[in-house]
């Protein structure tokens, strides 16, 4: 088994002292970079949409523009949840409200000021910057953030609970 050495300061009496942690499994590990590939992967296909001149394909789309928005903000919002989910199931971290609460804030914050600076940026290739799509932007977000902390926290309670054989 790999296992990480890490640094500690004791704060008592200023003395540093290295301390043995085991290394994280690797389906978690492995879990955790697949769901960042696809988040990164998600982030660049929404901003190469919102860049791309509007064609009449996309205008053949069933759903408005702003349910558009809300959906892919609300994705986004939901896969940025699950950013560090390998790190609070490593460190046997409880999930706790006021930190399930600020991380919602943290996701919500970034892809709205995402959203307002990905508004402006449609301007120079042809396309109108809305403050209503932008409100989708940010209901989706806070949506997609708030339903993705609620399975991050299900999932990281479910894979501490488990004995450390069945990781």
């Amino acid at each position: 088994m790999i296992v990480c050495v890490l640094l500690r300061r004791n704060d008592l009496n200023n003395e540093a002292h290295l301390v043995a942690k085991p290394a994280m499994p690797k389906p978690v590990h492995r879990s955790v970079r697949i769901i960042r590939t696809i988040t990164c992967v998600c982030w660049a296909a929404l901003f190469l949409a919102t860049h791309l001149p509007v064609e009449k394909a996309m205008e053949q789309v069933p759903a408005s523009d702003k349910q558009l928005h809300f959906a892919a903000y609300g994705l986004l919002g939901c896969l940025l949840a699950f950013w560090n989910v390998g790190e609070a199931i490593h460190r046997d971290r409880r999930v706790r409200l006021h930190r399930s609460a600020k991380r919602v804030a943290g996701i919500v914050g970034v892809l709205c000021a995402y959203g307002a600076i990905d508004e402006l940026l449609q301007i120079p290739v042809g396309r109108s910057a809305e403050w209503l799509d932008w409100l989708a932007d940010a209901g989706g977000a806070i949506v997609g953030a708030t339903v993705g902390e609620f399975l991050r926290t299900r999932f990281v309670r479910s894979a501490i609970d488990e004995p450390d054989s069945e990781r």
